[in-house]
């Protein structure tokens, strides 16, 4: 849906989850495989070009992996929050909730520096992290790095290479 000012989209998805033990147990018996399916839907809305609000449920069919002793998938609920305040700058919040744990909150920015670099940085709690990372551009090649802290493990590179067609 969309008019002049705003626009809504709506999106879903269909997500095949295997396991396989290539093994077998102690006593002999061979742990086997096992498949399900999850579902995930979503809506972005967009108003006036500068805020962007969405939400998205993953596996909201409660899917469950196994046969005997079936284990649920985790389901989890976002929801978040876009601004620009101005060209080349956008900021975020998130609200995550995935089943019995805490309210997780996630906030980000995103500044262009050029049009070849643009750097980013982030904060959450549960657990409490800090993020900073950039993205270079170059023609239809786009690199991405960043850092993610933790508060118990060591933190986390992350690095990204794509190609826009």
């Amino acid at each position: 849906m969309k008019d002049v000012h705003s626009s809504v989209a709506f999106g879903y998805a269909a997500n095949l989850y295997g396991l396989s033990f290539e093994a077998q147990s102690v006593s002999g018996e061979d742990l086997g495989s096992a498949n399900t399916v999850g579902f995930d839907v979503g809506v972005l809305g967009t108003l006036r070009g500068r805020t962007r609000f969405g939400f998205f449920m993953k596996n909201i069919n409660n899917p469950k992996m196994g046969k005997t002793d079936t284990e649920d998938l985790p389901q989890w609920f976002t929801a978040g929050v876009a601004y620009d305040p101005y060209g080349g700058v956008t900021t975020s919040l998130e609200m995550q909730k995935q089943d019995d744990e805490d309210v997780r909150t996630c906030f980000g920015v995103e500044a262009d520096v050029n049009d070849y670099v643009t750097i980013r940085a982030g904060l959450q709690n549960h657990p409490n992290r800090v993020s900073a990372g950039f993205g270079a551009r170059w023609q239809a090649v786009r690199i991405d790095y960043s850092y993610t802290s933790h508060a118990v493990l060591p933190g986390s590179h992350h690095f990204g290479l794509g190609v826009a067609f």
